[in-house]
């Protein structure tokens, strides 16, 4: 029950955050696509981060875990959309726009997981 607790409170949480990085990225005259571009890539890294982060730390209990990865930042990022929104840049002709919003946020995310390993590796 608790862990449940900490997934929902969690998921409320990271959707949250979501929404509010896709309004300051339309409000700066950005795109919806680069809005989740952005936060695949930062849900990434901060995975990253905490997955080195408690391979060198024991003591987090596992509802806590469960409520920041599957929770925070399951609720943060999203894939769902991502390939609906690239569908729609191929849709409007835009392929060049879609091929790189495919690739671009693998490759970042790739990169973001890199140093949010080493990052939380180091933090002890």
């Amino acid at each position: 029950m608790v862990t449940a607790a900490a997934v929902a409170l969690g998921g409320a949480l990271g959707a949250s955050l979501r929404y509010g990085a896709s309004r300051l990225v339309l409000s700066v005259g950005g795109e919806g696509w680069v809005a989740t571009a952005l936060v695949n890539v930062v849900g990434a890294g901060a995975l990253g981060f905490l997955a080195g982060w408690w391979a060198s730390h024991e003591g987090l209990d596992n509802p806590m875990r469960i409520g920041l990865t599957t929770g925070l930042l399951g609720g943060f990022t999203t894939f769902s959309t991502w390939v609906v929104e690239s569908a729609g840049l191929w849709d409007e002709g835009r392929t060049m726009l879609a091929a790189l919003n495919l690739v671009a946020p693998v490759l970042l995310g790739i990169i973001a997981v890199a140093a949010g390993l080493a990052l939380g590796r180091a933090a002890r």
